[in-house]
């Protein structure tokens, strides 16, 4: 390029300024007609001959409209006067050219061209850079004012917002097309139904799903497809909310299919439509019987709303699937759900993030904490997809051993739309290498192949090898060359569909084999005509190796799992011996040791009631003191017993009214209660779901306990309130048993003799007391069993107290969890 006006043209920010410039991909377009028309009246208004719009590149200036100079389309940037109007924000303005000493060597001036005025104003773009200007020449002098300078400036303005509006709609006219793809390729079955139910569009997966042709689901009602036995399952969802369900829908002959309905409600043509994505969950509704653990795999599939769910047994290292990772890895949903070891698990991990993910694993497992990550799967037919895992550990009890829960959700289709949007070649190139990822481009136009170095070295070539396609060919294994070469023919073919898929061995010059999966596609432009031929080529060596130590350990899993399977009857076995053994343990505790008791305090009331008389009186204490310990041994063993039936017996679920259970207990205590002229001071308390016996002896022991530990010449004074806590409001260490968003917290407080915070844990032990016997009476169990109680409903209890001051015991329940909605 050579500089005509003897100084610099260059801006600082040439480069930005370029960067700038092609991202409205303005170089090299067609004219437009808007463009046009905005030149033609800046020649008017301006009443010159000659008015530009100009796009100032790096060694060019290019004309995106033109009027007064036909046949001009770009001009040398060292010529032009627009690269001097980009070096300015405000507008630059030669009313006589010949008068300008920067101008006297440029020829447009000095030349035949004969340019004697020029006014331009730069295009200035929202970041503060001038891509080109919009200006107007004329070949004789002539005055340009203030007004007028203010005039060009607002031309450069409508022009820089048209710029802006044609990159907008291009855009969108990019996204739309790819909601097209996606619409098209999605593995879920898509329906748009329109704000009076009817269906207006349906996918291919949606035809194949309920059998209709596409131009049969047009005539149907979106209620059409839900079953008769699912009509009344619930009300539907309110409009606008997204929202996730399964229903029972059937197909064209009748027969239903278990789905789940995503749904989310959008505005077209002024109108609101709703987009259902539907998943066929019939075969894992089938199994749900049948599979002990595909309870937990569903509620964490529903609360993530994602696509496949797993679960990771810590204590037996084995992986537990549902039926959509089961597919992903070729596995039938049985193995799925009778467990996966782990090596098979992390060996369906791309080799390249194999090493990153097994640490990610690893680092969750040793802080026991959740996490979330990235990477790459390859398929049993060697497709990689990419996917992301999100984990968290299960609370933990004795009941459930350690458990790694988690979700795996399929982003190939995102993350192959940000390799579409990489803003560079270069770029591009990165990422396709990161992944080990060979290419191919073929212009069937020009005839010109593109190989990349990796595709070169995944056929045993050096980077800088000479290839053309009978090279890679001759690379190819003798066995599979034929398979190769009519796959191609076949993708080549215009009356085909274009696609290339396969996979075969390639052979280097030293004779080393490794396994290859290419995949490409032609492409056509808009006449139909195949233009292209594109592609990637990548190593599954790996792959084929663990597919075949897969089929070599197959018998060996079905061998350990039986081996797993009868380890878990016989401890189902010792479980139900030991349950029958505790009943038989309670059945004694409740007859045969009470019985004898019965005779002792019979046969004491007899001596006492009618031989007292011949007794001195230190046979009448002995008799007296016999009474009281057999009355003690009744009570304790009644107590153990309500202790240990609360252990083996299950909990019954219904609605119990705390209101109505605290009245029942007070009118129970009413004689404590009038004795010691106690003050009862009972809120509002909530409805909840659970057993109302136990709930009952819940209150009953805690309101004794408050009545029984009371100050001397002191009035007990009692209060019960209930009040809602959000499970994230907890206190510290408050960990009921069962996870719930929010609980019920039950208060009760008193101003008895209270106790040492140091025994709050203690008191809640069977047989301790704080206080001797001859102070209060008691077997030391009472508060055990509120203890369990409280653990038989997933809640717990807590107490907190001071000597001399009174004692509070909050009690956490879980609120019922409310009823979803269906459509």
């Amino acid at each position: 390029m050579v500089n005509t006006f003897g100084k610099a043209i260059i801006p600082e920010n040439e480069a930005g300024r370029l960067r700038a410039l092609h991202h409205y991909d303005l170089i090299d377009s067609p004219p437009e007609e808007a463009f046009n028309n905005i030149a033609r009246i800046m020649a008017q208004v301006f009443g010159v001959p000659i008015a530009l719009i100009s796009l100032v590149d790096e060694q060019q200036v290019v004309f995106k409209a033109n009027v007064g100079m036909p046949g001009v389309e770009r001009t040398d940037r060292g010529v032009s006067l627009c690269s001097l109007a980009v070096l300015e924000p405000e507008p630059t303005v030669f009313e006589d050219a010949l008068r300008e000493p920067c101008l006297l060597a440029n020829p447009l001036v000095t030349g035949d061209f004969g340019l004697q005025f020029y006014a331009g104003a730069p295009l200035i773009t929202h970041d503060g850079y001038a891509i080109g200007t919009a200006c107007v020449i004329d070949k004789q002098p002539r005055p340009f004012t203030e007004a007028d300078r203010q005039l060009l400036v607002r031309f450069a303005t409508l022009i820089m917002d048209e710029i802006e509006r044609r990159l907008a709609f291009q855009r969108q006219r990019e996204q739309e097309e790819q909601y097209k793809r996606i619409f098209l390729a999605t593995s879920d079955a898509i329906l748009i139904v329109d704000d009076e139910g009817r269906i207006t569009e349906a996918n291919p997966v949606a035809c194949r799903l309920y059998g209709y042709a596409y131009d049969e689901f047009r005539q149907l009602n979106h209620t059409d497809l839900i079953h008769p036995d699912d009509q009344a399952s619930g009300p539907a969802p309110s409009e606008g909310a997204p929202f996730e369900i399964d229903r029972t829908h059937r197909h064209k002959t009748g027969k239903p299919i278990q789905v789940t309905v995503k749904g989310q409600t959008f505005t077209y043509k002024g109108r609101p439509h709703r987009m259902l994505a539907i998943t066929d969950i019939t075969l894992r509704k089938e199994t749900e019987a049948v599979l002990q653990r595909t309870q937990i795999l569903l509620q964490t599939a529903l609360s993530a709303g994602r696509v496949a769910t797993w679960l990771w047994e810590l204590p037996t290292n084995r992986i537990y699937a549902d039926e959509n990772l089961a597919r992903l890895v070729s596995i039938t949903n049985q193995r799925a759900a009778a467990g996966l070891s782990l090596d098979e698990f992390i060996n369906a991990i791309h080799p390249n993030d194999r090493k990153r993910v097994q640490a990610q694993f690893q680092t969750a497992v040793d802080a026991r904490q959740g996490f979330d990550t990235e990477y790459r799967i390859v398929l049993a037919d060697g497709d990689i997809r990419w996917v992301i895992v999100r984990a968290q550990f299960a609370d933990h009890s004795a009941q459930l051993p350690d458990l790694l829960l988690g979700v795996l959700v399929d982003i190939t289709d995102r993350k192959l739309a940000e390799l579409r949007y990489l803003e560079s070649e270069e770029q591009l190139k990165l990422a396709i290498d990161a992944a080990s990822l060979g290419t191919w481009d073929f212009n069937l136009i020009t005839g010109r192949v593109q190989w990349s170095d990796t595709c070169k070295e995944l056929f045993g070539l050096s980077p800088g090898a000479p290839v053309t396609a009978d090279v890679l060919l001759d690379r190819v294994h003798p066995d599979d060359r034929e398979r190769v070469r009519e796959a191609n023919a076949q993708a080549l073919n215009p009356d085909g569909d274009g696609q290339h898929n396969l996979i075969f061995r390639t052979v280097d010059l030293e004779g080393h084999q490794r396994w290859v999966h290419a995949k490409g596609k032609t492409i056509r432009n808009e006449q139909g005509q195949l233009v292209r031929f594109t592609g990637i080529v990548f190593d599954v060596s790996e792959v084929k190796q663990s597919q075949e130590a897969l089929r070599r350990s197959a018998e060996e899993l079905e061998q350990r799992v039986a081996e797993r399977t009868r380890a878990l009857n016989e401890a189902n076995q010792q479980l139900q011996k030991s349950n029958e053994s505790l009943s038989e343990f309670a059945y004694v505790a409740s007859h045969d040791l009470q019985e004898p008791l019965r005779k002792i305090q019979a046969f004491g009331d007899i001596l006492l009631n009618g031989h007292s008389q011949n007794l001195d009186k230190e046979g009448l204490d002995i008799l007296q003191r016999m009474q009281a310990s057999a009355y003690r041994m009744s009570n304790l063993v009644r107590d153990l017993l309500t202790y240990s039936r609360l252990s083996t017996q299950t909990v019954r679920h219904e609605p119990v009214s705390l209101t109505e259970v605290m009245a029942g207990v007070v009118e129970d205590l009413e004689l404590v209660i009038q004795d010691t002229d106690a003050i009862l001071d009972v809120g509002e308390l909530p409805i909840l779901e659970g057993d109302p016996m136990q709930l009952r002896q819940l209150v009953q022991n805690l309101l004794s306990n408050a009545l029984k530990f009371r100050r001397p010449a002191v009035t007990p004074c009692i209060q019960v309130q209930a009040t809602r806590v959000d499970a994230a409001d907890l206190p510290d260490s408050t960990t009921p048993v069962r996870r719930a968003p929010a609980y019920h917290r039950i208060r009760v407080t008193d101003n008895g003799i209270g106790f040492d915070n140091r025994y709050a844990e203690r008191i809640f032990q069977v047989f301790q007391r704080l206080h001797g016997r001859s102070q209060y009476a008691g077997t030391g169990i009472g508060l055990a069993v509120c203890q369990k109680v409280v653990a038989n409903h997933g809640g717990i209890i807590k107490a907190t107290g001071q000597p001399g001051q009174g004692a509070t015991f909050d009690i956490y329940l879980p609120v019922n969890d409310p009823l979803r909605p269906s459509i």
